[in-house]
């Protein structure tokens, strides 16, 4: 398809984007115009976009209980942004226009760069796993009871697979990676081009845009890698936490002064971090303190009128409550893989199953993917020696936090204050909170990488100020905004010409930075596994992949683990009518992958071993 496969592929993401990013300020416009706000500046727009992304997937996942994620939901989506646009369009227009021509034409090159990022190959393996498989279901039907029982990842219920299933429609079937993380990768870094003009041209700059600029090193090597043209929600919720981050940043550094005001930054908060909560459970900590801390910010705020409260949480509420149904239906447990407050329904998934997973989750953080087994603390010394070699996880984790400890270390020495609230440095406090819990639960770097860099920004958006004032600040943020960039950029060319074949090593630098088309097209198709029919004992028919655990597009029932006791709810009505666990006994096949022997150590660890006794007797995958 020309649209796709064409030179202009660029154009038509572009646009899709443009389109896309319309709409999703025109819901939160009709947001704020129904909590009785206004938007007057470019950060106005800015939270415009983020909230009505939120209010998009709440409404998304209420269509999704009845009908697929196909072409009328999309209508009513883009009905929806243009209803809420046209409330407010005089006051987006005036904004829009207030932009310089430069801005507009550094933005336009920006998005297309991200956009040429976005149409290279996918390989992101998480993508493939389950990422896009949930997507092509999505699209088929309504929500599918009992889908964890065909396979386990496709119940982790993440909302913003959601919104890439209202991209993966028309001449982008099949091709919604290449689409959700490059569009809000492009619209952060959009964002950050408005803040420099904000900043530069104001008296005191605004932690907003400070906050915008600092974190923009993340964003810029995000669209260097895999996530740019991947599902993953971990990169996702990465960009919906720096959303959220910034807003309770700016609200604890400037104080709200009207209950208007004051109401509307709650509601705002409340919904980004529920919406960062529904793309990824992990984020619940980071959530829930945010929350917590700007309510006791505003612990002296008269309380609002049940009318304004009524408001503020109704789509929040919403959201939360439509994912929580969700994973009930995908799974019978609404927090899956956490096995807390089961539901009794015929199609939930075996116990042993959601244990396992759990387990799993926790133990492929301690090894960074490597599939090797560590009991104990063990994992430890491995952990720490891959997050400083691989060049990702450095990134991930270690840089920001360096670049932090740069911040306090000259503080001690040059102490100054900025004239900001005294409250802003409460803005740390759920970062705090997060990374307790992440290193107990799951210590992967990418789960990390939304809070310490967010951490990091605030520290670098207060030491601008202080180490150079309010004038000279913003220029000198940007300094060393772009020279972190700039080197990040440079060791990913120069990883990649290093460890490229010999008489290829030009062309594999130039990809580092740029998508080059391969035998002509541009936008690259999905890759097309190579999979073996089963039949199961239940007479069900399902395709299993031969070679690792990805199913990728592939229509019908696909699972890389079939269990035995695998069976359709309803044997006459089809897939769509869900899946059950027939003997609630859990016998997968090749489970978690066929590269580790975790589940035979796993259930010896169960029944009362020890680690490394049940280590030494597990054969080896």
């Amino acid at each position: 398809m020309a649209v796709v496969n064409g030179p202009l592929a660029h154009l038509w993401v572009a646009l899709t984007w443009g389109v896309a990013s319309a709409v999703c300020v025109g819901w939160g416009a009709a947001l704020a115009t129904w909590w009785g706000g206004r938007i007057t500046t470019w950060r106005d727009v800015s939270l415009a976009f983020w909230m009505g992304a939120g209010a998009v997937i709440a409404t998304l996942q209420l269509w999704h209980f009845l009908l697929p994620v196909d072409g009328r939901a999309l209508a009513l989506i883009v009905a929806g942004g243009a209803l809420g646009l046209a409330l407010q369009h005089r006051a987006v227009s005036g904004v829009l226009a207030a932009a310089d021509r430069r801005t507009i034409l550094a933005g336009a090159l920006v998005i297309l760069w991200i956009s040429n990022r976005a149409l290279g190959v996918t390989t992101f393996y998480d993508t493939g796993m389950y990422h896009q498989p949930f997507v092509a279901w999505s699209n088929a039907g309504p929500l599918v009871p009992g889908l964890g029982n065909l396979h386990g990842r496709l119940a982790f219920n993440s909302s913003s697979l959601l919104l890439a299933s209202a991209f993966d429609l028309g001449p982008f079937d099949g091709r919604a990676p290449h689409l959700l993380n490059g569009w809000l990768t492009a619209v952060f870094a959009t964002e950050a081009l408005a803040a420099w003009r904000s900043a530069r041209g104001a008296g005191d700059p605004r932690p907003f845009d400070l906050f915008t600029l600092a974190v923009l090193p993340s964003v810029a090597f995000g669209a260097l890698t895999q996530d740019v043209r991947s599902l993953s929600t971990d990169a996702t919720v990465c960009l919906v936490l720096f959303a959220g981050t910034r807003l309770v940043f700016d609200g604890l550094a400037t104080t709200p002064t009207t209950r208007g005001d004051q109401g509307r930054w709650m509601a705002a908060v409340l919904l980004l971090f529920t919406t960062a909560v529904t793309v990824k459970l992990s984020a619940a900590v980071m959530a829930l303190a945010s929350v917590m801390v700007v309510a006791w910010s505003l612990r002296s705020t008269s309380w609002p009128r049940w009318s304004e409260a009524f408001r503020g949480v109704v789509v929040p509420v919403l959201l939360f409550v439509g994912w929580v149904a969700t994973g009930i239906v995908l799974s019978g447990y609404p927090l899956y893989p956490a096995s807390v407050l089961g539901v009794d329904v015929p199609w939930r998934v075996p116990g042993e199953q959601v244990s396992a997973e759990a387990a799993w989750i926790v133990m492929s953080a301690r090894n960074l993917n490597s599939n090797v087994i560590y009991p104990g603390a063990s994992w430890v010394v491995p952990w720490l020696r891959g997050v400083i070699v691989r060049g990702d996880l450095f990134v991930q984790l270690p840089l920001p936090l360096l670049l932090t400890a740069a911040v306090a270390l000259r503080a001690r020495t040059a102490p100054h204050r900025v004239a900001w609230a005294p409250t802003w440095r409460l803005a740390f406090a759920p970062a705090v909170a997060a990374l307790a819990f992440w290193v107990v639960a799951a210590p992967h770097t990418r789960m990390a990488q939304g809070i310490v860099w967010g951490v990091a920004a605030m520290a670098l958006a207060w030491s601008a100020l202080t180490f150079a004032g309010r004038q000279r600040g913003p220029a000198r943020l940007i300094t060393v905004v772009a020279v972190v960039s700039c080197l990040l950029g440079a060791r990913q060319v120069a990883g990649l010409f290093l460890r490229a074949e010999p008489g290829h090593r030009v062309r594999a630098a130039v990809e580092g930075v740029v998508t080059l088309p391969a035998s002509g097209v541009w936008m690259a198709p999905l890759p097309v596994p190579r999979l073996a029919d089963t039949t199961l004992p239940s007479g069900l028919r399902v395709a299993v992949p031969i070679d690792d655990n990805s199913c990728w597009n592939t229509p019908g029932p696909c699972t890389p683990h079939p269990s035995a006791g695998l069976a359709l709810r309803y044997p006459d009505a089809g897939p769509l009518a869900g899946f059950i666990s027939a003997d609630g006994r859990w016998a997968p096949r090749r489970w978690p992958n066929p590269w580790t022997p975790f589940l035979a150590w796993w259930r010896c660890t169960r029944g009362g071993a020890s680690d490394a006794a049940c280590l030494a007797r597990t054969p080896p995958a």
